[in-house]
């Protein structure tokens, strides 16, 4: 989840490592341990993400839990932006990104 360069959070994988941010400033890492192909999410409920990751798509590890975004707002940083999804591929080779929805959670 993107607000701008000093205000975001979410996972960013490699074939060696999942590195994860729970704000612009704290980052973690843990091993890959999915391999090559696997879906991550983040799952905002109410302004409390959840960074998920899966090999499968229906078993999912939770990387992070609880983070806070309502602070993320034009009314706090200024700018007059919107919280919003980005997705990014760095590096050599190719990624995909498919089977893409930002929906209403269900209640």
């Amino acid at each position: 989840m993107f607000y701008n360069e000093k205000a975001f959070i979410g996972i960013v994988a490699t074939a060696d490592s999942i590195a994860y941010w729970t704000s612009s400033e704290v980052r973690h890492a843990v091993p890959n341990g999915f391999g090559r192909a696997m879906t991550l999410r983040i799952v905002n409920d109410s302004n409390r993400c959840s960074l998920q990751a899966s090999p499968d798509g229906k078993s999912w590890r939770v990387l992070a839990d609880g983070i806070d975004v309502s602070a993320m707002n034009h009314n706090e940083l200024r700018g007059f932006l919107a919280l919003r999804v980005g997705l990014v591929a760095t590096g050599q080779g190719a990624a995909r990104f498919d089977n893409f929805s930002y929906a209403k959670l269900g209640r």
